[in-house]
């Protein structure tokens, strides 16, 4: 009988197929791109390095270290790590009659510098990233490429002096210092600096170190940072963390702070108005599918008052013919709804959780059962009346 019915007038089961159809596509792809997007934005905030940089007011000057109270509040922070510090200097490098400029680099913590500058060292014999935290070695690593200008091999000597500028020398006042060559690293496709050295941090700082002249007075210029990174867990506090750290910098004097959170925000701030967006749309647009299909069954149903008439002609019962016509509309539901609910588990997975699109799928079909009742029940009321006002005309 459903299917009798449903070959007589197709238009309107056709209709509601499809509105289902586009009910449980549209709820699908609209949560599964908020659900996307709000993953990737955790996902952001989990494999995000957040990288800052503290420099000294001074900077470009003899200022050497940032200041120990600001050191401290870092390394005793919950959400820092990946601590170190550089210091780079102008100097001139001389190794058996060959003088070249170039810049000095004072690293602290030499193995979380290769690491996050991402370098591919070549170590000599018996040298290693701890020998760098050590006192009292002066040893170095040199950049490929200067190593070769230098035609230089791990465990030879280079002699390194401090520059008043890049290409400035005051030979009279520079004080020579031997370093030994402890590794040549490759920084191609790398943030670390070519033609560069780096060198143990007390290097710098000695009597006799680099930064020193001849009267061991500081004399040469130094750019000094300090950098860090947050963990991954703590990144979307980073607004927080910062703004205290701020007021510490702010508090002791002048010093800027340098990071990379701009990159996380503006792809945090693009995928969260995408959500947004959606969120903002997915009420109208499934609650359009869902008025569709009421209208369509209300249609549907009042074009069946002349079948209600014919039975009501032949002598059925009200209740009868009320109840088999509304029967056969949930069945006509059941069909229409067939495909919608084959694309769902098509979508969803057979074990999938059914979420929006089944409650929405659910709703449409026990709205439009009721209403199918109402609209019937009107009808019939109507049907009564014209067959009572046939009789009375006869």
């Amino acid at each position: 009988m459903v299917v009798k019915r449903i070959k007589r007038r197709p238009l309107f089961p056709m209709l509601l197929a499809l509105l289902f159809l586009a009910g449980t596509g549209l709820a699908f792809f609209l949560e599964a791109g908020i659900a996307q997007n709000q993953q990737a934005v955790e996902d952001l905030y989990l494999n995000t390095e957040v990288v800052y940089r503290i420099l000294p007011g001074a900077h470009g000057s003899n200022t050497l270290k940032v200041s120990p109270v600001i050191d401290k509040a870092i390394e005793t922070a919950p959400e820092s790590t990946a601590i170190s510090r550089s210091m780079d200097c102008p100097a001139a490098l001389s190794r058996k009659g060959l003088l070249t400029f170039s810049w000095v680099s004072a690293v602290s913590g030499m193995e979380e510098f290769v690491m996050r500058h991402d370098l591919e060292v070549e170590w000599g014999a018996g040298y290693g990233a701890a020998d760098f935290a050590e006192e009292g070695r002066h040893i170095c690593l040199m950049e490929k490429s200067l190593a070769e200008d230098f035609g230089l091999q791990p465990g030879e000597t280079i002699t390194i002096a401090g520059c008043l500028a890049e290409y400035q020398l005051d030979p009279e006042q520079a004080a020579y210092v031997d370093f030994e060559l402890a590794g040549i690293y490759s920084c191609q496709g790398t943030t670390a600096p070519t033609g560069s050295v780096l060198v143990p941090e007390p290097c710098f700082l000695e009597y006799d170190g680099i930064l020193y002249n001849t009267l061991m007075r500081q004399q040469w210029q130094v750019w000094t940072y300090y950098s860090f990174a947050l963990k991954n867990e703590y990144n979307r506090d980073y607004l927080s963390f910062q703004t205290k750290l701020l007021d510490t910098m702010n508090a002791l004097g002048s010093y800027s702070l340098y990071g990379t959170t701009r990159e996380l925000e503006n792809s945090v701030v693009m995928l969260e108005r995408r959500v947004q967006t959606m969120e903002t749309l997915q009420p109208p647009i499934l609650l359009s599918i869902l008025l569709g299909t009421v209208v369509v069954t209300i249609f549907d149903s009042m074009g069946r008052k002349s079948d209600l008439l014919i039975r009501l002609v032949f002598g059925e019962s009200k209740k009868k013919v009320l109840l088999s016509e509304w029967l056969i509309l949930i069945g006509q539901l059941l069909l229409t709804a067939a495909p919608a609910a084959v694309a769902m588990g098509v979508l969803y997975g057979i074990k999938g959780e059914i979420a929006l699109a089944g409650q929405l799928l659910a709703v449409e079909l026990c709205l439009c059962a009721v209403i199918s009742l109402l609209v019937l029940a009107v009808s019939l009321r109507g049907s009564l009346v014209q067959l009572y006002q046939k009789s009375k005309g006869d």
